[in-house]
């Protein structure tokens, strides 16, 4: 017996945008804790039981609409955070991160909803799952890094990882919030800004592993 996860990953796209285009409307215009499922599934026209046997409630919902959208900005993400063939680290991540903005600056919905993430704990633990691949990204990156010598060593890989996922958060909801306003002169330089500011935060201290044992 399938189950409800299943039986919503089966239905066509289209009948999939019917339930999560006016959620997704729903939650940018009102955010996760305001966001009423009732006023989702009466602008989808759909009943409740009809919405219950694909989701699982309101969490379930914005679980969704948020895959639909954010996930092919983390799979463009897998996808240029490619380190092999001698590519310099910092230029690949720099590449990719300006890819990244100029997907936001191109989608006025999109960044409302990335910034609705931040605005809700509740929201933030929902999207665990996407969490947890952010962290295998960053943990491949972090390993490359290290391999080139251009990240410390001498520390944790996960405190470097959550170091930098912490400073990531807070550049993401910046730009999530200010990149549509700018034009591409002050985009360029505010992500190469963030991204030296990244890079020094985790580069190599002299003596690598060896200098916590001075």
């Amino acid at each position: 017996m399938t189950n409800a996860a299943e039986r919503f990953a089966q239905l066509p796209s289209e009948k999939r945008d019917r339930l999560l285009d006016p959620a997704e409307a729903e939650f940018i215009d009102r955010g996760y804790d305001a966001a009423s499922l009732n006023r989702v599934l009466s602008n989808a026209g759909m009943s409740k039981g009809q919405a219950y046997h694909y989701i699982t409630g309101k969490s379930d919902l914005y679980l969704w609409v948020c895959k639909r959208r954010f996930l092919p900005l983390l799979e463009q993400a897998e996808s240029c955070l490619r380190f092999d063939q001698g590519a310099e680290f910092w230029s690949v991540v720099e590449g990719c991160s300006a890819a990244l903005v100029e997907k936001l600056e191109a989608d006025p919905a999109l960044s409302s909803l990335a910034r609705g993430v931040y605005d809700s704990a509740a929201a933030s633990t929902v999207l665990v799952p996407l969490a947890e691949r952010v962290d295998a990204l960053l943990n491949r990156a972090i390993d490359a890094g290290r391999s080139a010598d251009v990240i410390r060593d001498d520390l944790p890989r996960d405190m470097v990882r959550d170091m930098l996922k912490g400073a990531a958060i807070s550049l993401d909801r910046w730009f999530a919030r200010f990149g549509p306003t700018l034009d591409p002169t002050e985009a360029e330089h505010a992500t190469h800004g963030a991204l030296e500011m990244l890079r020094n935060m985790v580069a190599p201290v002299e003596g690598g592993r060896d200098a916590t044992d001075a």
